[in-house]
């Protein structure tokens, strides 16, 4: 809290926080800890997810492409090797590379150096280089090349002998979105085509092929009906797999009786593709989803098929980790996960650290009337944090947790939440750092009157997205790039919102509604 203002606005109430009725309070003991006085038991999930769902979380594209090419097939003498950063040719060169029965590596203008080192753990010697990528020193090259995407696609199913009769599978050259789920039909030979017609290098290839059925992927808008008309005119039978989206699109193409599911970003091609030589080999299925959570109708196909256990491609800034957890609540039929938290005792090892930084003789509240809610939180990354720490006075412990679980359930960022001890008991280095905090023992600013944080009856929310306005000045510093209230970004505490709701209902004033000074970050009990 900054300087006191000179009016606050309260709101009395006793109903409970929103969000309240979904979770319970209960009392009990938390092992290896101090007494928990209050805890949210989720609403389900699993203790080990880790071990229901690995993930290929490399660095970059070119690691997690180079993790699954080890876990897969740990030697080969033989790779794909494609432009990471072009769409048209990973996709070819991995379907090329599901037909090899090898791994794909990601390559570009130079080698990057986790394939580098793949190359020489894995005893590779020959390299199929989709395009015009650079390959390993020592290595055979065999180098595929053409004029365009489709000629592309020809020239990689012509490299391998077609038995007469299998299936083609053919996706729009326009976009990846629906072409990704054309990972759940690999083996099957794969071509490209313009979205409004069948491309005249593409029927000649199916042709020679002579496949039984030609299965498209996509929907009218990435295929449209001439296409799937030009096939039938080459005497070839016509499938189609599509959904309103690419994430369903990819649930139709979906192989159900799969064991191992791989579960990769709807919001880009590069881990997805890398995945499928890997998918292929296991007859594993391919499934999408956004960053933060699965769609609920994936998260239902999980629950419905014979999935044991999920591969995630890519690291947390592709798939969240929430994404981990919701997928293992699934193979195990488990009910979704949720908020996480508790309110307990301070430690004797906390209580120590606290003493003479942010808590020393002469405070308003002894150590012992104050207690530690512990809680998972989202970051401004789209990831849940396990370890948010506040300190508060016992008497509002629940009702924290509370405005906390609703928090986690609006999806609502928290930056970082931990204790203000570990920044020397600076709220300028605290505030600085956008942390969100509660208890400090300080005086407020310019003045001999104990701050409310210090009764530990006070919450600092977001400081950057949140700060204190009073005339031209604005604290922490960072927080003039979020002056104009009505744009309204993730993180931010507004009339109206989760946060403002959660607290209103406790009966704790906002110093948003200040009239003096505004400071958007802080509430309290008392309402100053």
């Amino acid at each position: 809290m900054r300087p006191a203002p000179s009016s606050s606005h309260r709101v009395r109430s006793h109903t409970s926080p929103a969000g309240l009725s979904t979770i319970v309070l209960v009392l009990g003991l938390l092992l290896g800890g101090g007494h928990v006085l209050a805890a949210v038991q989720p609403g389900g999930g699993v203790d080990a997810p880790d071990q229901l769902v690995g993930r290929f979380d490399g660095v970059n594209r070119a690691d997690t492409a180079a993790r699954a090419a080890l876990d897969g097939w740990g030697t080969r003498d033989r790779v794909v090797l494609v432009d990471g950063a072009t769409w048209t040719d990973a996709l070819v060169g991995a379907h090329l590379a599901a037909r090899l029965d090898v791994p794909v590596l990601v390559s570009g203008p130079s080698v990057p150096s986790e394939t580098l080192s793949t190359v020489e753990r894995m005893g590779v010697e020959d390299v199929v280089a989709v395009g015009a990528v650079a390959v390993p020193d020592g290595t055979a090259v065999q180098r595929l090349t053409a004029a365009d995407p489709v000629a592309l696609a020809v020239a990689a199913l012509d490299l391998v002998p077609s038995v007469a009769g299998q299936p083609l599978v053919l996706v729009s050259a326009a976009g990846f979105a629906d072409a990704l789920a054309a990972a759940n039909l690999a083996p099957a030979g794969l071509l490209l085509t313009e979205p409004d017609r069948l491309a005249p290098a593409a029927a000649e290839a199916i042709r020679r092929h002579e496949p039984s059925t030609v299965v498209l992927v996509g929907g009218t808008a990435a295929l449209s009906d001439q296409v799937a008309d030009d096939v039938r005119a080459l005497g070839v039978a016509v499938q189609r797999v599509a959904g309103p989206t690419r994430v369903d699109t990819a649930l139709a193409a979906h192989r159900p009786g799969s064991d191992v599911v791989v579960v990769a970003s709807a919001d880009g091609f590069a881990d997805a593709v890398a995945m499928v030589p890997w998918a292929a080999r296991r007859t594993a299925g391919l499934l999408l989803t956004p960053h933060d959570e699965l769609p609920s109708h994936v998260d239902v196909a999980l629950r419905e098929g014979a999935t044991a256990s999920i591969v995630i491609a890519g690291g947390t800034a592709v798939v969240g980790n929430f994404v981990d957890r919701q997928a293992a609540a699934a193979v195990t039929d488990q009910p979704p996960p949720g908020f996480v938290g508790a309110v307990r005792a301070l430690t004797q090892e906390e209580q120590t650290a606290m003493t003479g930084v942010s808590w020393h003789e002469g405070c308003p509240v002894p150590l012992q009337d104050l207690v530690v809610v512990d809680l998972a939180h989202w970051d401004a990354d789209g990831n849940v944090v396990d370890d948010g720490l506040l300190v508060v006075h016992h008497e509002v412990g629940a009702d924290v947790l509370g405005v906390m679980a609703t928090a986690f359930d609006a999806r609502f960022p928290l930056t970082r939440v931990r204790p203000v001890r570990e920044y020397g008991g600076d709220d300028d280095a605290s505030m600085a750092a956008d942390n969100t905090s509660a208890f400090n023992c300080r005086v407020v600013a310019g003045t001999s009157t104990w701050s409310t944080h210090s009764w530990g009856t006070a919450v600092d929310i977001n400081p950057v997205e949140n700060p204190w306005v009073r005339g031209e000045a604005v604290e922490p510093p960072a927080g003039r790039d979020w002056l104009d209230r009505a744009d309204v970004r993730p993180g931010m505490v507004v009339e109206g919102g989760p946060i403002v709701a959660a607290f209103d209902a406790l009966g704790w004033g906002w110093g948003g509604r200040w009239s003096s000074s505004r400071d958007y970050q802080h509430f309290s009990r008392s309402g100053r």
